[in-house]
């Protein structure tokens, strides 16, 4: 038997911006769904590609740190959370201290989404309609 497969899809985006001094403007947020599916041979391999894809250091533990298992006490859900610039990038250590003076503008985003186990289980093509017949 083929060893299982770890995949986290079903990834949200959540985010709003955020005041150094006030906190994140409630107001400000939104929501977006991003059809990524992230795959690996173990869970730590399918998180790893999770946190290169919102530009995450797999090797850092600081950047560990941004990522929740098991988030809100939901069973298989990875929450990652990260600041990002009005165009969706990381911010720099000058982005950063212009936005702690309140000269810059950041986003609190939330990446949510599910890790699951997969089999790998051959199909039998001969009994799939669309497939059977078609072809040789």
């Amino acid at each position: 038997m083929d060893r299982p497969i770890y995949v986290i899809d079903g990834i949200n985006k959540t985010a709003e911006q955020d005041d150094f001094e006030q906190g994140c403007i409630l107001s400000s947020g939104y929501s977006t769904y991003i059809a990524q599916s992230f795959y690996g041979n173990t869970p730590r391999e399918a998180i790893e590609q999770f946190m290169d894809f919102v530009g995450l250091d797999p090797s850092s533990d600081e950047d560990c740190q941004s990522v929740l298992i098991n988030a809100c006490d939901e069973t298989g859900r990875v929450d990652i959370q990260v600041h990002e610039t009005p165009e969706g990038c990381r911010p720099d250590s000058e982005h950063l201290e212009e936005w702690k003076a309140g000269k810059e503008r950041l986003w609190l985003c939330d990446y949510s989404g599910y890790l699951y186990q997969q089999a790998k289980t051959p199909v039998d093509l001969v009994r799939v309609p669309a497939i059977a017949g078609r072809y040789s």
